[in-house]
């Protein structure tokens, strides 16, 4: 028996290499990926670094900081070129004993 699924309310559009935002996309992705494989392998270490607050990852892995309110990290993602303002990874730290998924 196979369920119904609901449409997504917004039409995803696929890049084609004419389309003048291609090369911009592939390096927001790019950048993206080296991001979350930086936090992944120093979650531990970033959060002991910048304890209660967001930490923030970004220009392909190769900076870090820690924002202590949200209007700190928006002054941060608006300084950023916008390539690296899009691909720009933020996490808080979660309590103890509670589990998340990226």
């Amino acid at each position: 028996m196979s369920e119904a699924v609901e449409p997504i309310p917004f039409e995803i559009r696929q890049l084609e290499p004419s389309d003048p935002d291609y090369e911009d996309s592939r390096a927001i992705t790019r950048e993206s990926q080296a991001n979350l494989e930086y936090f992944l392998a120093h979650e531990l270490e970033l959060f002991e670094r910048f304890p209660g607050q967001m930490v923030v990852v970004y220009d392909g892995g190769k900076r870090v900081c820690g924002c202590s309110d949200p209007e700190e990290l928006h002054q941060l993602l608006m300084s950023l070129p916008e390539i690296q303002r899009a691909a720009a990874l933020f996490h808080g730290q979660r309590e103890p004993g509670t589990a998340w998924a990226l």
